[in-house]
């Protein structure tokens, strides 16, 4: 059985084109900074409200964005994704890997259509910590996609991003839901590999993704 944590704080939402953490912070108004050159720095609320608003007029949920990329490299696995409003059309940004390669692409969030080119790397280029996580997706039943709509059940809402995350020795998955006006994180510690194996994917895929 999954172990679920929602997180009531508001959440400082780190959006950059290629990777998506979620930070709870207390007492706070929302808010989204965007990372492309690498600094960090604060948007205004404008941006805030746009990114937001772009994402709620999506066509294409994040889960359908995920089932996607992992279809255009089969046998992989997604470790990372995030909406990304930034473009002209809004993209999801999606890590899959399988073996030792490692595929980034975004998704449009309006079509499905990969959007761009695919940038390739190799699981030994990572930090330690990311080769450890990523080596970690083998040990687990489940994957982000099933945390994804355990996630969403939980919190009442629909995911804007998710990764794989060890802090202290604990694989988690957390993902980070639109609830009405609210962002709320999730985190999931996964049931390990067992008796049974992995949950069906495709029944999942066609309850709530098409």
């Amino acid at each position: 059985m999954w172990k679920i944590y929602v997180s009531a704080a508001m959440l400082w939402l780190v959006l950059s084109p290629s990777h998506l953490t979620a930070t709870a912070l207390s007492d706070t108004a929302p808010s989204i900074a965007r990372n492309d050159a690498g600094t960090g720095a604060n948007v205004d609320d404008q941006t805030i409200d746009r990114e937001l608003a772009l994402f709620r007029t999506a066509q294409i949920s994040l889960c359908q964005a995920l089932v996607r990329a992992e279809k255009l490299h089969p046998g992989s696995k997604t470790w990372d994704i995030g909406f990304d409003g930034s473009p002209a059309s809004p993209v999801y940004r999606v890590k899959t890997m399988a073996s030792d390669r490692i595929w980034e692409n975004a998704i449009d969030a309006q079509s499905g259509d990969v959007a761009g080119e695919e940038a390739v790397s190799f699981v030994k280029d990572l930090n330690a910590e990311n080769q450890h996580n990523v080596d970690a997706l083998k040990s687990v039943r489940q994957d982000l996609f099933d945390a994804v709509l355990v996630a969403e059940r939980a919190a009442k809402g629909k995911a804007i991003g998710g990764t794989l995350l060890r802090d202290s020795g604990r694989l988690s998955f957390v993902v980070v839901i639109v609830s009405g006006d609210d962002l709320k994180q999730v985190t999931l510690d996964p049931p390990r590999a067992g008796r049974g194996g992995r949950s069906t994917r495709q029944g999942a895929a066609v309850r709530r993704c098409n």
